[in-house]
């Protein structure tokens, strides 16, 4: 877990205490207020993985299709992801976590829908 007072590698920015991590090592997920980490699958947890390293953007179904199983366009491919997808939102309730669906910019189902992490409460104030 990182400290408060560490730098973000990227823009120079304070890293604050409700940053979220994923641990590729031991798949595991957590956020900063919340010490203990949630177990998940490694497939899922690469997928968590994919989504926090978009924060806040949102990722289309296509790009985590490529991105995790490299198989491009296949049949029944965004069923996989949607598979993920929903045992990822079950695992993260707790941590104040959620997938939310974009609808409108890429579509609303199959390879041109898009997912992004989004927290359910407010950020604790440092």
């Amino acid at each position: 877990m990182r400290a408060p007072d560490q730098r973000c590698p990227c823009c120079g920015g304070p890293i604050t205490h409700w940053a979220v991590v994923v641990d590729l090592n031991s798949n595991t997920i957590a956020v900063g207020w919340r010490p203990e980490p949630i177990l998940l699958r490694p497939t899922t947890a690469e997928l968590a993985w994919t989504l926090v390293q978009a924060m806040p953007t949102a990722v289309r179904v296509s790009t985590l299709i490529d991105r995790i199983w490299g198989i491009g366009e296949c049949d029944n491919a965004d069923m996989l992801v949607r598979v993920h997808i929903s045992a990822l939102r079950r695992k993260i309730i707790p941590l104040d976590l959620a997938v939310a669906t974009v609808r409108g910019i890429y579509g609303s189902r199959g390879a041109g829908a898009a997912y992004r992490l989004v927290t359910t409460s407010p950020r604790p104030r440092a």
